[in-house]
């Protein structure tokens, strides 16, 4: 599981914006985000970066933590 990532972190996503985490699965390699009512599936790796697919990255800061923005 990503440090510092829990259900209501914000996000942001150089495609869709702004987006409040709504699931952290501790077993797999997908954020369940929330980007304008639409919910995506956000691949990420074991580093805490985004993994390489289609979906543009997610964009983390160095603690993985923007909810206090």
């Amino acid at each position: 599981m990503l440090k510092n990532i829990t259900p209501g972190t914000e996000l942001w996503d150089i495609r869709y914006g702004w987006g409040r985490v709504i699931e952290v699965p501790g077993t797999k390699d997908t954020l369940w985000v929330e980007f304008s009512g639409k919910i995506s599936a956000i691949p990420y790796t074991l580093d805490g970066k985004t993994s390489k697919t289609d979906l543009n990255p997610v964009l983390f800061t160095q603690e993985l933590n923007l909810s206090n923005l």
